[in-house]
């Protein structure tokens, strides 16, 4: 019974050690991973592939111009015509997030928060996950994806939608997001395996 119960503690414990850590991803930074200076970007980092996009519509045409652009605390789209280059989200402006798998061992992305770094006061948008329910933003902070999506093969989308058409410094500042990648059972069930086996042989050797 005693062995049962330390082999059970096993597979328990390696159950949890693998169960996946929140992955914060922090967008901001000049000259850092996600200064993309293009319109798409892509970056494959903890066995996570995220692709970015970014749009902007000037005088009601999108700008083809439009830019992924970060700074010192900010990360958003710059456009090409208007002169913007604040590396924030203004009106009419929204990044798109496309999340793949890298790591086969990977069995879901799940998105926990989206986080805006500030917005200027009066300013607003949305995010959505693929063509689900919007879910308004208006002020900086975490806002926590409830219920929880796996984003494998879907699409983030971040927007402001109102506010003032001046660009030199208002905005809102996509900041980051925060995820869990969930590994698949069999792998779980391996490494449980070898803390088994590694047991019986200590057990073997040292009786």
């Amino acid at each position: 019974m005693k062995t049962l119960a330390i082999v059970a503690l096993i597979f328990a414990g390696m159950a949890g050690s693998l169960r996946a850590d929140a992955i914060t991803y922090n967008f901001t930074g000049n000259g850092g991973a996600f200064d993309f200076q293009s319109k798409t970007g892509s970056i494959t980092t903890n066995g996570i592939t995220m692709t970015f996009e970014a749009f902007a519509l000037v005088g009601g045409e999108l700008d083809p111009g439009a830019e992924l652009n970060a700074a010192s605390g900010s990360f958003g789209v710059n456009n090409g015509i208007s002169g913007d280059n604040t590396s924030r989200l203004n009106v009419d402006q929204w990044i798109t997030i496309t999340f793949n798998v890298f790591d086969p061992s990977i069995t879901s992305i799940n998105l926990q928060t989206v986080t805006l770094g500030t917005i200027t006061s009066g300013f607003s948008g949305y995010y959505q996950i693929d063509d689900g329910s919007q879910v308004a933003i208006a002020s900086k902070g975490d806002y926590v994806v409830n219920p929880v999506v796996d984003v494998i093969g879907k699409t983030l989308t971040v927007a402001i939608t109102a506010g003032a058409t001046d660009t030199t410094s208002n905005g809102a500042i996509f900041q980051g997001i925060t995820v869990d990648a969930v590994p698949e059972p069999a792998v779980m069930g391996l490494l449980g395996f070898g803390g088994l086996l590694t047991l019986l042989v200590r057990r073997r050797f040292f009786a």
